[in-house]
């Protein structure tokens, strides 16, 4: 048990728990290379993080004719998700 259903327990009462809704964006990052942190600014980071995960990010741009950086959050999608509700379902 956390200690949010702790306390929720010893109150009693009713809670909303409510989380900003880009909380989830930097988990495009899970599992990057240690290289891609070295990064000196985000942007960075990301155009290294796109060289990681190419030829995924590249399939979605042509298929959806996006960005690349809305083909890569796109290629990372399941990885994020998966690390999302994995968090916040508990």
């Amino acid at each position: 048990m956390n200690r949010f259903q702790e306390k929720m327990d010893r109150s009693g009462g009713d809670a909303l728990v409510v989380f900003p809704e880009d909380v989830g964006t930097p988990l495009v990052l899970t599992d990057a290379p240690e290289w891609v942190f070295r990064a000196k600014s985000l942007q960075e980071a990301i155009k290294r993080l796109t060289i990681c995960h190419v030829f995924r990010t590249a399939a979605y741009r042509i298929k959806y004719k996006v960005s690349w950086i809305r083909a890569l959050a796109l290629a990372r999608s399941k990885t994020t998700a998966q690390v999302y509700f994995d968090i916040f379902s508990e």
